[in-house]
This record gives C-alpha cells, sequence and structure tokens, in this order.
C-alpha cells in the first residue's frame, strides 16, 4: 500500500472517529435534554392536576373534563389519596408497576410492552403520577434532528473527498521531492564511487601493461590501489549504514552498555592518527555512563565526530568531550575541537550527505562525505538531537543528546 493510501487512510480514519464521537456527544446531550424537558412537562401536568382538584373542592369525577385539555393525548395520569385510594387513573392499572423506587424514570409496561417515562409528585395527601410513552417522545426527537443528521452526512462526504484529494496531492509533492532526493543521492553516490574505481583502475590497468617497472614503482601502484579499495569500502559501509537507519531501523537491537567504555574504545582505535597529527583529546566522563542503545551506533557517533575533527581540525588541535547533563531520560553532550571551524553559511548542510565545505577536500583526506549523515542519523535513533556551530576561539562545537532508555 502506497503512501497516498496510507495517508488517505489515516486522515479518514480520524475524521470518521470525531464524526462518530460529535454524534455520540450530541445524541447524549440531546438525550439528557429530551428526559429534562419531559420530566419537567410531567411535573408542570402533575402540579396543574393538583390546582384543579383543589380549585374543584377534591372533587374527582371533575377531573375527567381536564385530561382532554392536555397538549399530550397520550398523557397518562394516576392520583393517589395518602391511604392508597385512587382518585383517577385514565389507563389501565395493568400499565403501571405496582411499585416505581424513584421520583422520575422509565418503566416497562406490563400490559403492552411499551417504555414509558414518569414523574411522581407528592402534594401533602396527593400523590400524583403522569407518565408518557418513552420511544414515542425519542421518535419525535430524532425527527426533529433529522436536519442534523443530513448536514453530517453531506459534511462527512465533503470532507472525505477533501482529504482524498489533499493526500493525493501531498502525496504528489512527496514523491516528487522523494524522487528529487534519490536522483540526486544517486548522483552523489555514483560521483563518489566513480573516484576509487578510477584510480583502482588506472593503477591495475598500468601494472599490467606495464612491464619495465622497477619492482619500487610495482609497489606503489599496487598501495594506492589498496587505498583506494579501503576507501571504496568505508564508502560502500557508511551507505549501508546510512540505509539501514532510513529503512530498515528495527535491524538495530538495543543492549545495555555504557557510553564510557565506548569512548574509550574510540580514542584507542583513533590513537594513531591522534599521534600523526599531534592531536590531544580531553575527556570529562564519569566513570560510567549507562545507556540501553545500540553499541555500533553509539560507537559510530564518536569515531565519527573524533576523525572529522581529526581530518579538518589541524595537527596540534585539541579535541573535548563532555558530559554536560546527565538529565533524568537524557545524556547531554558537547564535542568540540579548536581548529579553525567553517564559515557560518556551511553549518546548516554539515550533516547533509556528500556535503563539501571545500571541493575536493574529502578525498584528499580520505573521507567518504557520510559521516556527519551517520552521525546525525544514529542519534535520531536513540532519540536525541544534534547541533553544530563555531566555538568561541575556533573550531567547531558539536552539542547533541543520547536517550538513556
Amino acid at each position: 500500500m502506497n503512501l497516498n493510501k496510507n495517508l488517505f487512510l489515516l486522515l479518514s480514519t480520524i475524521f470518521v472517529c470525531s464524526i462518530v464521537a460529535i454524534l455520540f456527544f450530541q445524541h447524549s446531550q440531546e438525550k439528557a435534554f429530551r428526559k429534562t424537558h419531559l420530566n419537567t412537562c410531567l411535573k408542570n401536568y402533575n402540579r396543574i392536576v393538583v390546582h384543579y382538584l383543589e380549585d374543584n373542592e377534591y372533587d374527582a369525577e371533575k377531573l375527567l373534563d381536564l385530561l382532554p385539555l392536555f397538549p399530550d393525548s397520550l398523557l397518562c395520569i394516576q392520583v393517589k389519596k395518602a391511604n392508597g385510594e385512587v382518585l383517577l387513573e385514565n389507563f389501565s392499572s395493568e400499565e403501571l408497576p405496582t411499585s416505581l423506587n424513584s421520583e422520575k424514570g422509565i418503566f416497562l409496561s406490563r400490559f403492552s410492552n411499551d417504555l414509558y417515562y414518569y414523574t411522581i409528585s407528592n402534594f401533602g395527601d396527593f400523590k400524583v403520577t403522569s407518565a408518557l410513552p418513552y420511544d414515542q417522545t425519542f421518535e419525535i426527537s430524532v425527527r426533529e434532528n433529522r436536519y442534523f443528521l443530513v448536514f453530517v452526512v453531506i459534511l462527512f462526504l465533503v470532507v472525505i473527498v477533501l482529504i482524498y484529494l489533499l493526500s493525493k496531492h501531498f502525496y504528489m509533492i512527496v514523491a516528487r521531492d522523494e524522487a528529487k532526493l534519490k536522483r540526486l543521492l544517486t548522483q552523489n553516490i555514483s560521483h563518489e564511487l566513480k573516484t576509487p574505481v578510477s584510480a583502482i583502475l588506472g593503477c591495475t590497468e598500468t601494472l599490467l601493461f606495464n612491464n619495465k617497472m622497477s619492482d619500487n614503482q610495482r609497489n606503489v601502484f599496487v598501495e594506492r590501489s589498496y587505498e583506494q579499495a579501503k576507501r571504496l569500502q568505508s564508502l560502500l559501509e557508511d551507505i549501508t549504514i546510512l540505509n539501514k537507519l532510513d529503512d530498515a531501523r528495527l535491524l538495530y537491537e538495543k543492549t545495555h552498555c555504557d557510553l564510557c567504555k565506548t569512548v574509550k574504545e574510540v580514542i584507542q582505535d583513533c590513537e594513531y592518527l591522534m599521534e600523526d597529527r599531534n592531536i590531544l583529546v580531553e575527556i570529562s566522563l564519569p566513570e560510567e555512563l549507562p545507556i540501553f542503545g545500540n553499541p555500533s551506533l553509539l560507537y559510530s557517533v564518536f569515531r565519527n565526530l573524533l576523525e572529522n575533527a581529526l581530518m579538518y581540525a589541524g595537527e596540534d588541535a585539541k579535541v573535548s568531550i563532555i558530559l554536560k547533563e546527565d538529565a533524568k531520560r537524557h545524556y547531554y553532550f558537547s564535542f568540540s575541537d579548536t581548529g579553525k571551524g567553517v564559515a557560518q553559511e556551511h553549518l546548516p548542510h554539515l550533516f547533509d550527505r556528500f556535503y563539501r565545505v571545500e571541493k575536493g577536500r574529502n578525498r584528499k583526506t580520505g573521507g567518504t562525505g557520510l559521516g556527519l549523515a551517520i552521525v546525525k542519523n544514529a542519534i535520531a535513533f536513540h532519540q536525541g538531537s544534534i547541533s553544530v556551530k563555531n566555538a568561541i576561539g575556533g573550531g567547531l562545537c558539536f552539542d547533541f543528546s543520547l536517550k538513556k532508555y
């Protein structure tokens, strides 16, 4: 199922759930209002009956002249004295249950199996019970609100069509941007692969067709081929990591590990590069930093940041790795160097794939141009974020966070 259908189904589901919730709420409110209105009417009817009795000196027979005057022809009235004597009952005694537990409510007729809503009012020596068929009252309520239902149905159809059109338009925009991005990435990858492949082909052709080379010259071409093959291997490995982070994050499993141990491993593995460039690394971390994450990706974060500093900070620089804050759910780090930094306009693009501050710089230093992109995606995998700025006094400063668990 493509993005268009997924987006349409998601938005449609949200809208349908919203409409159902609104209708349910409206129905509940209308039902409660009708009950309140019905109860008020029945109480007024009860009050009218008692006042009529008082005005006619409690002559029960004259109540029969009152009943036709009520607007509800289905109204059921029962008037009782305190001693239980029934003065008036205009419906079968089989209808009303022998006892009603509350002053108002719904009961099922024992005679017709119809639902009635009733209200009981006590006036001294008299108890008046009035009732109306509840089902018919509810049907009238629904009938009166048919315009609202028609409006909701029309609104539903219009919004569904709009959702479909919007999701289709959004999908076309995303698909166009995705195709453009893939085309650019393919061009970049092709361009990056072409360099080491061309170098390897040139060296091997020279070795194959030049039989007059000395052993020393031959070794030089073999070493160049080897270096370019290693660069090609690094490039393919970095592309694989990014593809897995983009499309198959579930392939990376999380486990309990120690960030301090990871940083020490990175420093140890890059020690020969640090010695070559006379770069000092200062670490300000506690003895243990437990985290629930992927060891390989966490290693890549610190390894790529350190290699980036070693490549571009210059000789005799200093690199600092500092834990700025140990919060409840995140670690906050600062990774800085004392190099020359980069121009301000390049900072927003440093995490872009194959982005170059200087043309050809990655080829000279042997980088793949994907290191900081891997860093950003690996940190996002651990529900953190990263930003970069020029440090005061020179160099770059990366501030990033990693979720503990």
